[in-house]
């Protein structure tokens, strides 16, 4: 953003070299041009020192010049505007911003087995009691998104919760593939602040849970594929799919 014209104040700047390295000027510039240059100051490096990436931290307005406003009504126009502009060594570029956050959270669930198909002590000794039966543990993890300083949500957070995907995801960083039918996406949460600037962006968190066997096939217990996912097929209506399939394309903004 071009800067507008400005005068340096007498006795700026102000440089302190105590701890971390701080800087501060006191600008003047036309009343109007006020928001401009606080907008064109934002991620600027200090001039006179610019090998120390001292970054702009923060701006403050002060008017100058008051003149009663011939109208009345107790209004004041300013002619000028002092702006002081306060600098701080930083070996993180301001500009740098986060856009997408990704993390993997480690869940478990467990599965009762079928007490009939164990016995005590040998196998020839007696059948387990239905309460005695053994469970299973069987472990995976969320897939978690979350994207930053978005300006709208993608309908498709709400549209698709409780969707499988019907092709293969891939994640950013982390170098894995999810197939298809692999990930049930647990919804989205979206949420932003509105300060006394105004509304910022959105911060959208997106939630997926993986199941290696797929969501849409069923353990079986029974003979003669005893302990094996399969389809299931209802007699009339064919496949059975107890979530249904979309692209998860339309989730990423």
């Amino acid at each position: 953003m071009p800067m507008p014209d400005f005068n340096e104040m007498a006795g700026s700047p102000v440089e302190d070299f105590a701890e971390d390295f701080t800087a501060t000027r006191r600008l003047m510039v036309a009343w109007g041009d006020r928001y401009a240059m606080v907008a064109a100051l934002e991620f600027t490096t200090y001039p006179y020192l610019p090998v120390m990436e001292a970054y702009a931290r923060s701006v403050s307005v002060v008017p100058f010049g008051a003149k009663q406003s011939a109208a009345g009504g107790g209004f004041v126009t300013y002619e000028k505007a002092e702006i002081t502009v306060t600098y701080r060594l930083s070996s993180e570029d301001p500009q740098t911003v986060d856009l997408v956050t990704e993390a993997v959270e480690p869940n478990a669930e467990f599965r009762t087995l079928d007490y009939e198909d164990f016995r005590w002590g040998s196998t020839d000794g007696d059948v387990l009691n239905e309460d005695e039966a053994p469970s299973q543990l069987l472990r995976g993890h969320d897939y978690i998104l979350k994207f930053h300083k978005l300006p709208v949500v993608p309908v498709a957070v709400i549209d698709l919760e409780g969707y499988v995907n019907a092709f293969p995801f891939a994640t950013y960083t982390l170098g894995r593939t999810y197939a298809a039918e692999t990930l049930l996406f647990g919804g989205g949460t979206p949420s932003r602040k509105i300060t006394s600037a105004g509304v910022e962006n959105f911060t959208l968190t997106e939630r997926f849970h993986f199941k290696a066997t797929g969501w849409n096939e069923f353990f079986r217990q029974a003979a003669p594929e005893a302990s094996a996912y399969q389809a299931i097929y209802h007699k009339d209506k064919g496949l059975h799919r107890n979530h249904p399939l979309a692209n998860f394309a339309s989730l990423l903004p």
